[in-house]
């Protein structure tokens, strides 16, 4: 097991047993202060290691605001599921910095969908000229380094792409994969299989669906129920024992449900946090970003809150969390010289406790 010292070295505690570890961590105070959890999320001793520097979220802020921000472990960080470090953004949901537009992906065509995974993003492109919306993929070990983004060959299809998303998200591929498609006339989910990538089978759910979203396990797929039309109106969940078993039966979750319209669900990499789109009171103007919060992956979520600092006037839409849950990213049409939409970040920066 390694832990970080205040001032950016670590110690070395791997070949010590562990209550004996995390007795010399929380003495030493190494951990803690730096804001990290204990030990290695895979549970591996031999696993990967903390030696890399935070990603853009923790550079930001003060060491208080990091310790503030980044959870101490209180036994999430198992079987590899979840990040070794991650924001508690249940805590303080609504406490996210102004959004930057994500200038190396955005173009004079329609962004969409941003899925920051395995220091991948992928993305959704809609053609001005063709009015189809096609996946694409750019490296992206920060947002401040993001490489050229090429089409997704190997999925797309004469139809509209949507979202991808993976399980678990920090193995891109090593678990699974979902993808929103038109290509059989109606949004669908359909399983992804590689490398090389392809769609496995029809789709995965017997109701039109779009936006979907897992739990880090791969048990649990939140989506929206497009059958009533395009924006979808309302989010489910779908539950199955395995990540290779049937998903059963839609659910409705009434804490989150209202006569307005809620889509694109994500859900958070601690189960805790659930984004998405709505139409409700209470937010900006058009599509808003909402956000609700529970005290445990099976407890019922809070009341929604808009997320003031990054919805506007115009539609803001399709949020996600990255793998840490410290970014969120989004698409919005604020911007009025933009052909559509473009794709936006915001940074978990909650003050100190």
């Amino acid at each position: 097991m390694r832990c970080f010292s205040p001032d950016g070295g670590h110690l070395s505690f791997r070949r010590i047993p562990v209550f004996l570890s995390i007795l010399l961590a929380a003495t030493v105070g190494g951990c803690v202060r730096a804001g990290y959890v204990f030990g290695d999320a895979d549970g591996a001793t031999g696993g990967p290691t903390q030696d890399s520097q935070p990603t853009d979220a923790y550079s930001a802020g003060s060491d208080a605001q990091r310790r503030d921000t980044v959870s101490t472990d209180d036994g999430l960080a198992i079987d590899g599921l979840l990040p070794r470090k991650w924001c508690e953004v249940w805590r303080n949901p609504t406490a996210f910095s102004a959004p930057t537009p994500l200038a190396a992906v955005n173009t004079v065509e329609t962004e969409s969908d941003p899925v920051w995974a395995g220091g991948k993003l992928y993305f959704t492109r809609k053609s001005e000229s063709t009015g189809v919306a096609d996946l694409f993929v750019a490296s992206a070990t920060s947002l401040s380094a993001v490489g050229s983004a090429s089409s997704l060959v190997a999925l797309n299809s004469s139809a509209d792409e949507g979202r991808i998303a993976f399980y678990p998200a920090s193995k891109v591929y090593a678990g699974g994969a979902v993808l929103a498609s038109r290509r059989s006339g109606s949004w669908q989910l359909y399983a992804v299989s590689g490398l090389p990538l392809r769609i496995v089978g029809g789709p995965i759910l017997s109701t039109a669906a779009s936006g979907p979203s897992f739990s880090q396990g791969g048990t649990v797929l939140w989506f929206a129920d497009v059958s009533g039309g395009d924006p979808g109106q309302a989010l489910f969940f779908s539950t199955r024992t395995t990540p290779t078993a049937t998903f059963g039966p839609r659910q409705l979750p009434n804490e989150l449900s209202t006569p307005s319209r809620e889509f694109n669900p994500w859900i958070s990499a601690d189960e805790r946090v659930i984004l998405f789109s709505s139409d409700r009171p209470g937010g900006q103007g058009d599509l808003d970003i909402w956000i609700a919060t529970r005290g445990s992956a099976n407890a019922p979520f809070d009341p929604p809150q808009p997320i003031g600092a990054v919805n506007s006037a115009s539609t803001d839409d399709a949020p996600s969390l990255s793998e840490d849950n410290c970014t969120l990213l989004y698409s919005s049409q604020r911007n009025a010289s933009a052909a559509g939409g473009e794709i936006f970040y915001a940074t978990f920066l909650p003050g100190p406790s």
